[in-house]
């Protein structure tokens, strides 16, 4: 099903075969629709909607008292898990069994196996 590589698959269509099985494009036309609101003021089934709300109405639903009551304890909860994390990463870089350093000599002499 790939169409890369020396034996395409059913991905690949001539230019031919595809006029054969869809004609040819449609040309455009000063009437057709050039961005989706006019396409859509075009349909006559499925109005295009119209706000309920007037702008100030909709912003006043995002007020702090109806969406944000949890805010500040969410905050604080945030901020002591930071701090907790932060002094884990600490307590980690300052372990002193963590500074012993392996030595380079490069690599081992092979003997034998040539």
């Amino acid at each position: 099903m790939s169409a890369v590589g020396p034996n395409p698959g059913p991905a690949v269509m001539s230019h031919g075969r595809a006029l054969a099985m869809f004609g040819p494009p449609e040309s455009h036309t000063e009437s057709m629709p050039r961005t989706e609101r006019e396409y859509r003021e075009r349909d006559t089934l499925n109005p295009p909607t119209v706000a309920i709300l007037s702008e100030e109405e909709q912003w006043a639903l995002f007020t702090k008292d109806k969406c944000l009551p949890y805010t500040e304890m969410l905050v604080s909860e945030y901020v002591k898990r930071v701090k907790a994390k932060a002094n884990v990463d600490k307590t980690k870089t300052s372990d002193s069994s963590h500074k012993e350093e392996s030595s380079t000599g490069g690599w081992p002499d092979v003997e034998g196996h040539d």
